[in-house]
C-alpha cells in the first residue's frame, strides 16, 4: 500500500525540477544587463582628465625653442703672430679677472719694438736739426730785412732833402727823379724780404708739422708694439669659465686668431629660433616667457633679431629680467614664448588633447554622472590655455583628455 510522500520530499523534487530553469533565467537576465551596460558609451572617471573654465588674463604667443647662453663672452685673440710657449689653463677652469691663460713667444715683437724706438730717436734728432737750421735761416733773413729797412729810411731822408733843394732850384729834376726811383726800389726789396720771411716761417711750420705727425705715428706704433708685448701673456679680462682653448703648445698662431673664449656664468641670455612664417610678427622689445620647469617661468624681451633666415627659421636673442636665476645653465634647452597679444580678463580653458587649435570645437561638459557634448568656439591660443568665446560658462567642468572615440555621441556616462 502506497504511502503519501512527505512535504520535505515533495519540495526537494520540485526544487530539482525548477532550479535549472531558474538559474538559466538569472544568467540570461544578468547577461542582458551586462550587455546593455557594455554597449552604453561610458568613461571611467579615474581615466579622464578634466578642467574648469576660469576667468583671467591670457596671452597669445608664438612658440619657439631656445638655448641658454652666457650673457657676455670674452673672445681672446692673438695680438701678434707668435709661437705658443705655454698653455696655463684648460677649458672648464674657473678664472679670476686678470688671470693668465697662455704665453706667447715675443722675441720677434721685442726686436720690432727696439727698431721703432731707434726710429723715434732718429726722428727726434732730425727734428732738432731742422729747427736749428730754420732758426738760423730766419735770423739771417731778419737781419737782412733790418738792414734794408735802414737803407729805406736813409733814402727817404735823402729824397726829402732833394725835394726842398729842387724847390729852391739848387738840384736838377733828373737827380730828384733818380732819388725817388731808388726809394721805391728799396721799399720793394724791403717788402719782398718780409714776404720771404713769412713764407720761410710757413715752410718751417709745415715741415715741423710733418715731422710731428711722423713722430706721432711712430709713437703710436711703439705703444701698440708695447701693448702687444704686454698682451703676449693672454689674460682674462673678466671672471668666468674658460669654455674654449684653440691654441696648442709649440704651434704658431696668426695675429687676430681667436685662441680662447671666456664665458660669464653669472649672467645668461637665451638664443631662440621660430619658424620664418612668424618673421613679420617679431619686433625688438616684445615681451617673452621662458618656461624652465612646470613651476618656473622667466620673463624677458627680444633684444635683437638676426636679419637672415636660415633653414626656414628666424633667430633672435632674448634678454632675461632675471639673468642670474639659479636654475639657468649653459646650453639648457627650453621653450621660448613670444607674447603677441594680451587680454586681461577672458574665459579660459586649459589646453589638452581634446582640441587642436582655435575656431569651433566639440567638447564634453561634465554634468553629474554624464558628460554632454557641446559646440564651443575658441579665440586666442596661449601657452597653456585657450580663450573661450562661445559655448561655455565660468565654472564649467570639461573633459580635457582625447575624446575622438566618443565625439559622435551626444552624451557619455561617467562611471
Amino acid at each position: 500500500m502506497d504511502r503519501e510522500l512527505s512535504a520535505q520530499i515533495r519540495f526537494r523534487r520540485h526544487l530539482r525540477r525548477w532550479l535549472p530553469g531558474l538559474l538559466l533565467s538569472v544568467a540570461v537576465g544578468g547577461g542582458l544587463v551586462w550587455a546593455i551596460g557594455w554597449l552604453e558609451p561610458s568613461w571611467d572617471r579615474s581615466q579622464v582628465r578634466t578642467g574648469r573654465v576660469v576667468r583671467g588674463p591670457i596671452e597669445a604667443v608664438i612658440s619657439g625653442s631656445g638655448t641658454v647662453q652666457p650673457a657676455t663672452e670674452q673672445v681672446i685673440s692673438s695680438p701678434i703672430e707668435a709661437r705658443v710657449i705655454r698653455i696655463l689653463r684648460q677649458p672648464g677652469a674657473v678664472l679670476d679677472a686678470g688671470e693668465a691663460i697662455l704665453e706667447l713667444d715675443v722675441a720677434a715683437s721685442a726686436l720690432d719694438l727696439e727698431q721703432l724706438e731707434g726710429e723715434i730717436a732718429q726722428n727726434a734728432s732730425g727734428r732738432n736739426e731742422l729747427e736749428l737750421e730754420l732758426e738760423e735761416t730766419l735770423l739771417d733773413l731778419e737781419s737782412r730785412r733790418e738792414i734794408k729797412g735802414l737803407d729805406v729810411e736813409e733814402l727817404e731822408y735823402l729824397l726829402e732833402q732833394r725835394r726842398e733843394l729842387f724847390i729852391q732850384g739848387l738840384v736838377a729834376e733828373s737827380l730828384l727823379r733818380q732819388t725817388e726811383t731808388q726809394v721805391k726800389r728799396a721799399q720793394i726789396e724791403l717788402r719782398a724780404l718780409g714776404e720771404v720771411i713769412s713764407k720761410a716761417r710757413q715752410v718751417a711750420a709745415a715741415r715741423a708739422e710733418n715731422l710731428a705727425a711722423g713722430l706721432h705715428t711712430l709713437e703710436r706704433r711703439l705703444e701698440q708694439a708695447r701693448d702687444q708685448v704686454r698682451r703676449a701673456t693672454a689674460r682674462s679680462e673678466q671672471a668666468g669659465v674658460l669654455t674654449v682653448m684653440n691654441a696648442i703648445e709649440g704651434e704658431t698662431v696668426r695675429q687676430g686668431e681667436v685662441v680662447a673664449r671666456i664665458a660669464d656664468l653669472d649672467h645668461f641670455r637665451v638664443g631662440a629660433v621660430v619658424s620664418d612664417v612668424h618673421a613679420g610678427r617679431l619686433e625688438v622689445g616684445q615681451r617673452t616667457r621662458v618656461p624652465l620647469t612646470d613651476s618656473t617661468m622667466l620673463d624677458g624681451r627680444i633684444a635683437r633679431i638676426l636679419p637672415a633666415i636660415e633653414s626656414g627659421t628666424v633667430r633672435f636673442w632674448v634678454e632675461l629680467d632675471e639673468p642670474s636665476h639659479p636654475q639657468l645653465r649653459v646650453n639648457l634647452r627650453t621653450d621660448v614664448l613670444v607674447v603677441t597679444t594680451r587680454k586681461p580678463s577672458v574665459l579660459a580653458l586649459a589646453k589638452g588633447p581634446y582640441a587642436a587649435g582655435t575656431g569651433e570645437r566639440r567638447v564634453f561638459v561634465v554634468e553629474g554622472e554624464v558628460a554632454r557634448r557641446r559646440t564651443v568656439r575658441f579665440g586666442l591660443v596661449g601657452y597653456d590655455h585657450y580663450e573661450v568665446l562661445e559655448g561655455l560658462e565660468e565654472g564649467n567642468e570639461v573633459i580635457l583628455s582625447d575624446v575622438t572615440d566618443m565625439i559622435h555621441f551626444e552624451e557619455v556616462a561617467l562611471r
